[in-house]
């Protein structure tokens, strides 16, 4: 197995009870069932506990019954009872993955950090480079309906957007041109001529007008998990002359990163492209005009928006109908 991740991952440290936003709030925790059998099997008083606080949602997930809206084994110090009394171990797959990601490719995985942990948002948005590591395990690949000839086509435009934009000053007008190569794009994907993908040139891509036309309406009907991310996002409002920094730009790369190669498995190119360039440009206008630093706004907007999945499909249709 091929395994690859950015120069930030291992960076990584949890903070435990110093986090300023627990990942324990607000969230339902899903327990996988392998941990749900194990929890079943204990016949301990805090066994039965555990036991007590779960229940199937209906979504047909099994999670647990949140508490003041923190997870239920959420002490006063801020810390997991289930992995001060069983070990981190036995908490469920939900709680040791995250702000970990990965996302298989057959036999390449990609790993990552979400943006929506404190300490990874400011990770990711100080770090002086986007290098890749690679690494090899002996891990059979997973068996799946991968579209190899477009993989390694998406994989190779992924990196033609990375040179782009990584050097020189982020702006309206390279945003710009990175919808309009995305689009390229998604007309190669829809035709399966992806022997022409690697054919397109970026600059000769023209530019949209995507950047300057992004409805900010569509933040008023979204479900938020805080009034603070309500207010940030719905009094969201477009700045003409919105200075870009390197920070956005690690944003901007960041999202790519996530979500451009996962199209392989929808074919859906030019809304991977175009949500990193609408988040992007969302949260450094929501930084400027809020005054909270990138991280934050950052953290704030992935909590809010990129993992809830009814926000997510909104922007997605809405990215599809404004191509």
């Amino acid at each position: 197995m091929i395994i690859h991740y950015p120069s930030y991952f291992k960076k990584f440290n949890c903070i435990a009870d110093k986090c300023p936003d627990t990942c324990c709030s607000m969230w339902q925790v899903v327990v996988d069932k392998e941990s749900a059998e194990y929890y079943k099997s204990l016949s301990s008083d805090f066994g039965r506990k555990i036991c007590s606080l779960m229940y199937r949602d209906n979504e047909g997930d099994i999670v647990f019954k949140n508490r003041d809206n923190h997870c239920p084994f959420l002490n006063d110090k801020k810390l997991c009872n289930i992995h001060i009394n069983l070990g981190q171990e036995h908490t469920p797959c939900t709680c040791k993955m995250f702000p970990r990601f990965r996302t298989s490719f057959g036999g390449t995985e990609e790993w990552g950090i979400s943006l929506s942990c404190p300490e990874v948002a400011q990770l990711i948005v100080d770090n002086n480079s986007f290098d890749f590591c690679t690494v090899f395990n002996e891990d059979l690949p997973d068996i799946n309906e991968l579209d190899a000839e477009l993989f390694l086509e998406i994989k190779g435009a992924r990196k033609r957007c990375y040179d782009y934009i990584k050097d020189g000053e982020l702006t309206y007008n390279k945003l710009n041109v990175i919808v309009s190569y995305g689009k390229a794009l998604q007309e190669c994907a829809d035709s399966k001529s992806y022997d022409k993908i690697a054919g397109i040139n970026i600059d000769s891509c023209g530019q949209s007008k995507f950047a300057e036309n992004i409805d900010r309406s569509i933040f008023k009907d979204f479900e938020y998990l805080t009034e603070k991310g309500r207010k940030l996002f719905c009094n969201y409002d477009y700045i003409k002359e919105l200075k870009f920094t390197e920070q956005s730009r690690n944003i901007f790369l960041y999202y790519l990163y996530r979500y451009m190669l996962k199209s392989v498995y929808d074919y859906d190119v030019y809304s991977a492209v175009a949500f990193a360039v609408f988040s992007t440009i969302v949260i450094t206008n929501a930084a400027d005009k809020s005054g909270l630093n990138l991280a934050e706004t950052g953290r704030i907007f992935s909590k809010e928006i990129e993992h809830s999945q009814s926000n997510l499909n909104s922007i997605i249709e809405y990215l599809k109908h404004n191509a």
